[in-house]
């Protein structure tokens, strides 16, 4: 993965995240706040942006919702996953929408992954389809109970 920027995307990636702007025309305000760079415009911003993303240097652009607000639960979940399954179990999991992470590790728990619902009862159910469609029933689930955020914010170097 070719993961390289210049400074000017370095910029770019510092200012969008602690606080990409709410309004109608967001790059074009990105432009217009890095007036340091005199040819980058609404147009040139949204073109590094999209190829940011193609490289994979960004994921996704979105708002974090506080879920609980709207009576939202999450849960954790780790399973353990025989090798052989991972693609199966990734596919499974990765098929229902309100998955919001899934990741590999190489540890005896093997595969962790994040589910939200409008109940406890919702995800178990979920938990258990996913038993069924798999054959991996050794799934603990660590449901939320109390909300830490942590604000990340990286330090981008000029350039990479």
């Amino acid at each position: 993965m070719d993961n390289c920027f210049d400074e000017t995307d370095g910029d770019i990636l510092r200012l969008i995240q602690e606080g990409f702007p709410l309004t109608g025309r967001p790059f074009k305000e990105v432009a217009d706040k890095l007036k340091t760079h005199p040819r980058l415009d609404e147009s040139e911003v949204m073109r590094r942006v999209a190829a940011l993303k193609e490289k994979g240097v960004i994921r996704r652009i979105g708002a974090v919702i506080d879920g609980r607000a709207f009576g939202i639960v999450t849960t954790l979940l780790g399973a353990k996953v025989p090798a052989e399954s991972v693609d199966l179990f990734a596919d499974v999991v990765n098929s229902y929408s309100r998955v919001t992470h899934n990741y590999l590790r190489d540890e005896d728990r093997n595969i962790w992954f994040t589910i939200w619902g409008k109940s406890g009862e919702e995800i178990e159910k979920t938990i258990d389809e996913i038993k069924v469609k798999t054959g991996v029933t050794d799934i603990l689930s660590f449901p939320s109970r109390k909300t830490y955020k942590i604000r990340a914010v990286f330090d981008i170097p000029n350039r990479l």
